[in-house]
C-alpha cells in the first residue's frame, strides 16, 4: 500500500473508531470482493488494518493474548459493493 494510501487509510478510519476494548476479543475480518484470494493472501491483508486499529487505542494488542479468535470471511460482491469489514467484539 503506498504511503499517502496509507494516510487516507488511517485518517478514514479514525473517524470509525469506536471506544478502546479491554481484555481479549474476538476479530472477524470480512473482505467482499469482486476476486476470492487464496486463504494466506488474505488473511495477510489483516496485517494493516489491524495494526491501524492498535495504534490508536481500540484494541490493547493485537497479539494472540489479546485477539484470542480471529475469522477470516471473504465474499465475492459486485466491484461497487467492495469493502472490507472489521468487526471486534469482547470475550
Amino acid at each position: 500500500m503506498a504511503r499517502k494510501e496509507k494516510e487516507r487509510f488511517l485518517e478514514r478510519i479514525k473517524t470509525l473508531m469506536p471506544p478502546e476494548i479491554k481484555g481479549k476479543v474476538r476479530v472477524t475480518f470480512t473482505r467482499h470482493t469482486v476476486r476470492l484470494m487464496d486463504w494466506d493472501n488474505m488473511v495477510s491483508t489483516a496485517k494493516f488494518p489491524l495494526d491501524a486499529i492498535k495504534n490508536n487505542g481500540v484494541i490493547e494488542n493485537d497479539s494472540p493474548e489479546f485477539i484470542v479468535e480471529f475469522i477470516p470471511k471473504q465474499l465475492k460482491c459486485r466491484r461497487k459493493d467492495q469493502r472490507t469489514e472489521i468487526l471486534i467484539e469482547p470475550i
